[in-house]
């Protein structure tokens, strides 16, 4: 969701949607609201709420960065509750402090990047793109420092810039596609180049990156930014799932945000991952699952969350952009909604 609205940032105001009218609709808003009317009785400003200790709960001991109302201000807006929105906009100005000697990691602070640029989006409150202005500047160190382009796991303090190069030199893949899709709305929302000519490198050194497995496809699940490397595929695993598909979904989305070459380059990769990945997918007594390339040899095909992140991607995929269709559009939706339905089916 948060990403088909960065790639529409420079459209027109959007419209709040009419509110379904079901007992069931009204139902999802009632809890939504309850479920966030808790968290700012007991948590307001934290990064997270333990209901039933009634704790707020920060990612880094030394302050939060507010990420549930980050995460969650796009679904209030949808569902029309306006005051509560403009209370989250009065946190984004006076109340949320990216320049504060805070540690985190580059996933969770993009995702709180992308969720303030989402909700400017819908809500055209100033408020939350002058917080995510201010968040990005934050950021941009951990892009700087990197010898390669994407950027390193953790800064360790935000206000310093001081960047925290991981002891192991590896780190999960998905994590080189941190900020990839925000930083380029970013640059959008604020005519600042800085931001898209982070991202741009970014998106630059993935393609550069060695190792890249199936033909130049798929990605194995850790890698060094130190190198340029990903991890060894005969010694890793590498998987169509979790950090693959978040991966290759950043591609699908970087790839609609620009008309250029690079963005072009982006889509052809994220189609090439979906193809390769349909080579996953398998279909028996456990449902429709993913096996995963483990040490270079294929894993056996069982089911695994990792898979459920799988569906968004193949679903997103444009696949206009393999130079040739090999794969019927509504198949593909298939193989979606059955790993859709095992993933439900498994969570219940």
């Amino acid at each position: 969701r948060k990403a088909a609205l960065l790639w529409a940032i420079t459209a027109a105001a959007v419209q709040q949607p009419p509110l379904p009218k079901s007992p069931s609709a009204a139902a999802v808003r009632e809890a939504y609201l309850y479920a966030f009317a808790t968290y700012a009785r007991d948590a307001w400003g934290s990064d997270w709420l333990r209901p039933v200790a009634r704790q707020s709960v920060d990612a880094a001991a030394a302050g939060p960065l507010g990420q549930t109302i980050a995460a969650a201000a796009d679904g209030l807006w949808l569902m029309g509750f306006d005051g509560v929105v403009r209370q989250c906009g009065a946190w984004a100005a006076d109340e949320f402090k990216p320049d504060g000697h805070v540690s985190t990691s580059i996933r969770d602070a993009t995702k709180i990047l992308g969720g303030l640029l989402a909700i400017y989006v819908l809500s055209d409150d100033a408020r939350f793109l002058g917080a995510a202005k201010r968040l990005g500047d934050r950021l941009l160190p951990a892009y700087g420092a990197s010898p390669t382009g994407p950027p390193y796991a953790h800064i360790f303090d935000l206000k310093e810039g001081v960047v925290s190069k991981p002891t192991i030199n590896v780190q999960n893949s998905e994590s080189l596609t941190a900020g990839l899709v925000e930083l380029k709305a970013l640059a959008k929302a604020t005519s600042k180049k800085r931001f898209a000519e982070a991202s741009d490198r970014q998106l630059q050194a993935l393609f550069d990156m060695k190792g890249w497995t199936f033909q130049g496809s798929l990605a194995p699940a850790r890698a060094s930014i130190e190198a340029g490397a990903f991890e060894d595929s005969t010694t890793g695993r590498c998987s169509a799932g979790e950090g693959g598909a978040e991966l290759y979904a950043a591609l699908v989305a970087r790839g609609r945000q620009a008309n250029d070459e690079l963005a072009r380059k982006a889509s052809r990769l994220a189609a090439r991952a979906a193809v390769a990945s349909l080579a996953f997918v398998v279909t028996n007594e456990n449902g429709t699952v993913a096996a995963d390339i483990l040490q270079g040899e294929r894993g056996p095909p069982v089911f695994h969350q990792r898979a459920c992140a799988l569906p968004g991607f193949l679903a997103r995929t444009n696949w206009g952009h393999m130079p040739q269709a090999v794969h019927d559009p509504d198949s593909v939706k298939k193989i979606a909604r059955d790993l859709i339905t095992t993933c439900v089916q498994r969570a219940l």
